[in-house]
């Protein structure tokens, strides 16, 4: 329909907004610059990635000290702070080897995943709250937000069940 065309029109306008922000500049300069840069002097590489591993946990279990068992700002920034990490211990994993890593890395994918299906039956109802006013768009929208709805009780409840269970695990970098 058009407004659901018009709608994916929208979304590609922001996104190409934020690729060519100054900001998104600034972070491609950034890594270019770190990729060109010299090892960080007087430092050993498993040093600084502990570190570096360290810095990130620590945000998480400060994000993760404010979520509650509805999904809300405090668990999405959990959530952003989780992809962090996840991305540090898959950039360094090779520096521990697999048999130490592997484990981690497979638990903390898999709560990305339920925290991820949480936030998107959590952020339904504004996507579709944009689609316009047409009766036969409003039914639909009202269908799929009332499906989602049914599901994110138990979609938030199964993402803190892993979140509790993932803050046990220990670090593979410690």
């Amino acid at each position: 329909s058009a407004a659901l065309r018009h709608a994916r029109g929208e979304a590609w306008d922001d996104a190409l907004s934020e690729v060519l922000s100054p900001d998104f500049s600034s972070f491609l300069n950034e890594v270019a610059a770190a990729a060109e840069s010299a090892p960080v002097e007087g430092g050993k590489i498993g040093k600084v990635s502990a570190k570096a591993l360290d810095a990130h946990w620590d945000k998480v279990k400060k994000r993760g000290k404010g979520v509650r068992k509805t999904y809300d700002h405090r668990t999405h920034k959990l959530r952003i702070a989780l992809k962090k990490l996840r991305y540090a211990a898959e950039f360094f994993a090779p520096l521990y080897g697999e048999k130490k890593t592997a484990r981690y890395i497979k638990q903390l994918k898999g709560l990305l995943d339920k925290l991820g299906e949480a936030n998107d039956v959590h952020g339904i109802g504004d996507a579709l709250a944009r689609l316009g006013n047409a009766p036969e768009l409003r039914y639909a929208a009202g269908v799929v937000a009332g499906w989602h709805g049914a599901r994110e009780k138990a979609l938030t409840k199964r993402a803190m069940n892993g979140w509790k269970d993932f803050r046990k695990l220990k670090p593979f970098w410690r």
